[in-house]
């Protein structure tokens, strides 16, 4: 009964910690006069879409909140339940991607026509570390706990 707890303990974890995160990213969506580049968690997403496949931003914002939905959706499962900690694992890889190819094109080519200060790139990355890394440790780690009381 104990572990149980435990396990269930670690979801909750890990669904009030998407939860919060999914507030951070609608609070930015709402900006008023748009949401700053700098601050979205999901930055690389807009600029894949744009630099690599020529979409409008027409296109991109409905998609960053889809993304944000997604994370809410999840975030409500994972709180409430505990159950489909895997899915947001795997949906997560798929999410951060683009960010992550973004942190690495800002360090491999400065930046490029961009260029954006250091303090940018350590403001992105922190974003990251934040909102994709650490959340992800923390399913793996319900998982395992979920493993164990299987």
């Amino acid at each position: 009964m104990n572990e149980e707890r435990q396990s269930r303990g670690a979801s909750r974890l890990l669904g009030g910690y998407l939860l919060a995160l999914f507030l951070y990213q609608v609070g930015i969506y709402l900006w008023p006069g748009g949401p700053p580049f700098i601050l979205d968690p999901r930055a690389g997403l807009p600029v894949l879409l744009n630099n690599r496949f020529s979409l409008p931003n027409q296109l991109i914002y409905p998609l960053e909140w889809v993304s944000a939905a997604w994370l809410g959706l999840l975030a409500g499962m994972i709180l409430r339940r505990g159950k489909l900690v895997r899915l947001y694992l795997v949906s997560e890889c798929v999410l951060a991607a683009p960010t992550a190819y973004y942190i690495g094109t800002l360090i491999v080519q400065r930046g490029g026509h961009f260029a954006p200060a250091i303090k940018d790139v350590v403001l992105t990355f922190l974003l990251f570390l934040f909102f994709s890394i650490l959340p992800m440790g923390l399913a793996l780690q319900a998982l395992g706990e979920i493993g164990k009381r299987e």
